[in-house]
């Protein structure tokens, strides 16, 4: 079990804010059904790089349920950034299972107003140190959207590697886009 950690001694730039509030990273619970609606809500409204739609509180309950199952069984990571009730940003390392147990898929995903701050960084090095204490998944490997430069280069400082890309097999605003596919192999 993840206990929970104060994140903001850990991103300076966040920190010389004025406004700041107390960031905290945990697991998932069932009451955070809600804020996962109005989170993933918002992402879509500002267009961020989803390809994702709206969810419905059952259906979040449903992910939280089986991201605690994953958790429980030593099988993924699944952490959340909150700002008291208000979850604010993500990460998941989840399983692919069968005869890809090896193997996790990973998303981030970060509120507009948290970016830029060094947010990406701590939850992709917080969730890789997280995922090789399990020493299941020796494989992590990623989709982003072939023009999310930033993230692109995020990644590629982590070591990984473009290992393929899909041209024209997503619509984001109103445009056909290309997937990058990315992976790293844990050491």
């Amino acid at each position: 079990m993840f206990k929970p950690l104060k994140l903001n001694s850990q991103l300076p730039r966040y920190n010389k804010s004025e406004k700041r509030k107390t960031l905290i990273l945990r697991e998932p619970e069932e009451s955070d059904s809600r804020a996962f609606v109005e989170f993933l809500d918002r992402l879509i409204s500002e267009e961020a790089f989803l390809t994702t739609d709206h969810q419905t509180l059952e259906d979040e309950l449903g992910y939280i349920k089986f991201m605690q199952n994953e958790i429980g069984d030593k099988k993924g990571v699944h952490l959340i950034v909150s700002v008291g009730k208000r979850k604010i940003a993500g990460v998941d390392i989840t399983n692919l299972g069968t005869k890809r147990d090896h193997v996790g898929e990973l998303q981030i995903y970060i509120d507009k107003e948290y970016r830029g701050i060094g947010l990406g960084k701590l939850l992709l090095n917080i969730a890789e140190e997280e995922i090789k204490k399990l020493d299941t998944i020796k494989i992590v490997m990623l989709e982003v959207f072939s023009n999310n430069e930033s993230a692109i280069n995020l990644y590629k400082k982590f070591g990984y590697k473009v290992v393929g890309n899909e041209e024209n097999t997503v619509c984001y605003k109103g445009q056909f886009v290309g997937m990058t596919l990315m992976q790293k192999e844990l050491g």
